[in-house]
């Protein structure tokens, strides 16, 4: 039986981009169907449409929707819509957190449903432990890292036993540890009595191959249409050059099978070289510091940053990682230990993207500053952005392009950058790994944290791994990430970082 039916569906943005053009989709009853694409095909914008939001304000959006049996979209404007069935994770989840505490926020759309007391308990629980969030039950959601929100927002979409679940990229933010977890619900949403379909929107797909737990059913997206729509296997065969080469992340075998991507980029399992550079002054130095908010997360943290060298700092959620870049950028003051910037206070690229943008459109974002209008326009081109669209619709990807962009034009030393490759396509984090080597390659030091263990063998000449509330390591990168420390702190790396570090498949 079809759960979801669409038909035609197109938007339009008022400046007359096409965001969707003629989508027609037919999902089953309990069928999982991953939605992928490069960074701005339409992927969010259709879930949002699906979720019955506004995806493009002062647009249009034409077609017909029908989910369960009742048209969402495309009945008569004088009757009152039905109630959507729908369990929505999207992109930013503290945008979807509507409740100060945990667990009245999983509750939310139980008691929408007019659900009694004591269902909406075991709702509660049952989703909350799916997630492994048990312990934050009475938690205020403005306490949680951006992996423990995006975890509490996935246990909200499920607890009302949806008909549709809507999952935009629901394991952006989290660990390579947390990450299986949310591969294992998914899977197991199969196995109830009466499951959801499920349309999945995920760029890190190494690790979903890696476990065996993708969706068997693939609907491919490129610029607003349907390209490709079938058994996963087919559609990589018909199509997956062609992902490649619009910037769109595959699973890590189909990359393996393509060999050189089709943009003449190196294969995507190759490393970097990092280390070109000759390391000089040190730019940045941390001592016996303590971080957290009262109570301390992290302590005894030794950390050098010199010019010339790209350094990554890896952990599970909530291990205060976005804590430590806070500090050192001197928005937290230590609990303990000393901070020495001696060439002066880093820039910093916040780990929520749109919370760093002042602008209203891309160029006055990149303006900001007084930034030539010259060097304005080559960003743009660069970032393959319209300079007239407003910063708050871009896609998620966009939006984190821009905000490193923007960080780097200044010409402070030291770069702090906080989950750089959130939202990024394949071709985005290309584009993150060549601008981070490139400003460290001109003298600059660069700080990120990731859960991209991928990424950090691409980009980083030393890692550090935070183990039982202790940053350790420090060392290359390769023989950091091939010891112990990463299995230590629950980090399993992706097939494809194994290949890189090995030179055999695992």
């Amino acid at each position: 039986m079809s759960v979801l039916r669409v038909r035609d569906l197109t938007v339009t943005t008022a400046t007359g981009r096409t965001l969707l053009a003629g989508v027609d989709l037919d999902v089953g009853a309990g069928e999982q169907v991953l939605v992928v694409g490069p960074s701005g095909s339409g992927k969010s914008t259709l879930l949002r449409v699906l979720a019955r939001l506004e995806p493009a304000p002062g647009g249009t959006v034409t077609g017909s929707v029908e989910l369960a049996g009742e048209q969402v979209l495309g009945r008569d404007p004088d009757e009152d819509p039905p109630p959507l069935d729908v369990g929505w994770l999207p992109q930013d989840p503290a945008a979807g957190a509507c409740l100060p505490i945990v667990a009245d926020d999983v509750a939310f759309g139980c008691e929408n449903r007019a659900w009694s007391i004591d269902r909406v308990e075991a709702a509660i629980d049952r989703a909350l432990a799916a997630v492994d969030g048990l312990a934050w039950r009475d938690r205020d959601t403005g306490t949680l890292s951006a992996g423990q929100a995006q975890r509490v927002g996935l246990a909200a979409a499920l607890a009302p036993e949806p008909a549709l679940l809507l999952l935009d990229e629901p394991t952006a933010l989290l660990d390579p540890g947390a990450l299986r977890g949310v591969h294992h619900v998914v899977a197991r949403l199969r196995e109830h009595h009466d499951p959801p379909a499920v349309l999945l929107v995920e760029h890190r797909l190494d690790e979903w191959a890696d476990a065996g737990e993708l969706p068997t059913r693939v609907v491919a997206l490129d610029g607003g249409r349907v390209v490709a729509d079938g058994p996963a296997e087919r559609v990589w065969r018909r199509v997956g050059a062609d992902l490649a080469r619009a910037g769109a992340h595959l699973p890590w075998p189909v990359e393996a099978r393509l060999g050189r991507s089709p943009d003449g980029d190196p294969p995507p399992l190759a490393p970097s070289v990092p280390g070109s550079v000759e390391l000089g002054a040190t730019l940045l130095r941390a001592t016996g510091l303590a971080v957290g908010h009262g109570a301390p997360v992290l302590t005894d943290a030794e950390v050098t940053v010199r010019a010339g060298e790209v350094v990554a700092v890896v952990g599970a959620n909530g291990c205060g990682k976005s804590t430590l870049l806070h500090t050192l950028a001197g928005l937290h003051a230590p609990l303990a230990g000393e901070v020495a910037r001696p060439a002066g206070r880093p820039a910093l690229v916040l780990g929520d993207a749109e919370h760093q943008l002042l602008g209203q459109t891309v160029a006055e974002e990149l303006a900001i500053g007084g930034t030539p209008p010259d060097v304005v326009e080559r960003t743009v081109r660069t970032l393959r952005l319209d300079p007239d669209a407003s910063v708050h619709r871009l896609s998620g990807g966009e939006q984190r392009r821009l905000s490193v962009a923007t960080v780097l034009q200044g010409e402070r030393a030291v770069v702090l950058a906080d989950e750089p490759t959130h939202g990024l396509d394949r071709a985005g984090v290309r584009w993150a790994v060549r601008t981070l080597r490139a400003a460290a390659e001109a003298g600059r030091g660069v700080l990120l944290t990731t859960h991209d263990l991928r990424f950090v063998l691409e980009v980083a000449d030393r890692v550090h791994v935070v183990v039982g509330g202790r940053l350790r390591g420090g060392g290359p990168t390769r023989e950091v990430l091939a010891g112990d420390l990463t299995a230590l702190a629950g980090l399993p790396l992706p097939a494809a970082a194994r290949v890189a570090l090995t030179g055999a498949a695992a």
